[in-house]
């Protein structure tokens, strides 16, 4: 579009956010098998306890691909609850921050104030068609160097 102003007119006043929400949220959400937290037993507070979670998602990511099953992450909820559950201000824009607190809000009503905020990972998973690329990929072979 070459302007972000008119980006934001878009999005703002056009419904320019509806169609990518319905397309690739609610529609792929409502068809899939199963929607997921992972959480460990306690809220992660260092470093050490998100790397363990990355693991521990890689490792539930990789056996899930084996089965055969495809996973989508949904770190929206997960990313702004947490956010507002310390208050952290992400944005200058009032409807926008107000907006995460509702989203923060339904995700708390949803899991439960014990379990909301240790979910490290949350995600649909579904089987079908291998997902396609939405960029090109580079090969390995272009991106390492071997002697």
């Amino acid at each position: 579009m070459q302007s972000w102003p008119r980006v934001d007119i878009f999005n703002t006043w056009l419904a320019g956010t509806l169609m990518p929400r319905l397309q690739l949220d609610l529609i792929p959400g409502l068809a899939c098998a199963a929607h997921f937290g992972l959480a460990p037993k306690t809220v992660p507070t260092s470093i050490d306890d998100y790397v363990a979670a990355g693991r521990a998602m890689q490792h539930f990511w990789l056996e899930a691909t084996r089965l055969g099953l495809w996973l989508q992450p949904e770190m929206t909820p997960v990313i702004f609850g947490r956010y507002c559950r310390k208050r952290i201000a992400f944005t200058s824009r009032a409807r926008a921050q107000a907006l995460a607190t509702v989203v923060a809000a339904r995700y708390d009503a949803l899991l439960g104030g014990e379990w909301a905020p240790r979910v490290v990972f949350f995600a649909r998973a579904g089987a079908g068609n291998a997902p396609r690329a939405r960029s090109t990929r580079i090969p390995l072979s272009g991106l390492a160097w071997l002697n």
